[in-house]
């Protein structure tokens, strides 16, 4: 018998100024608005379940990744400190967005929808 675990991501988003530092599963990082190159997400997807759980943003520089998830599920919603219903969750989620084009000058990335050249798996 395979027992059931249920995995829960823990992560923090700090924005300032300056830049952006996360923590996701005890993975720390941190990104200056200038050095940023690329904002982008993507979904996540269980291999059993078809449609999507969440979504990772992520912001490179040349040389570092910050990463969180962002989920979207009404069946196992989210925890926040302060506490925010989903509606807010996903508002704040918008905004920092926002905030994030708007300091670096960068658009964001859907990598789900980046046309695939001939070929590509």
């Amino acid at each position: 018998m395979t027992p059931f675990i249920q995995h829960t991501t823990q992560q923090r988003i700090e924005v300032n100024a300056q830049g952006i530092s996360t923590r996701i599963n005890m993975i720390d990082g941190y990104i200056g608005w200038q050095d940023a190159r690329l904002f982008a997400r993507y979904r996540i997807m269980q291999p059993l379940i078809k449609s999507p759980r969440g979504q990772y943003y992520e912001i490179a520089s040349q040389q570092t990744v910050v990463r969180w998830l962002a989920n979207r599920s009404r069946v196992a919603p989210i925890t926040t400190r302060p506490k925010m219903k989903q509606e807010q969750y996903e508002r704040w989620l918008q905004d920092l967005a926002g905030y994030i084009t708007e300091r670096t000058s960068l658009s964001l990335v859907d990598l789900d929808n980046v046309p695939r050249q001939p070929g590509e798996k």
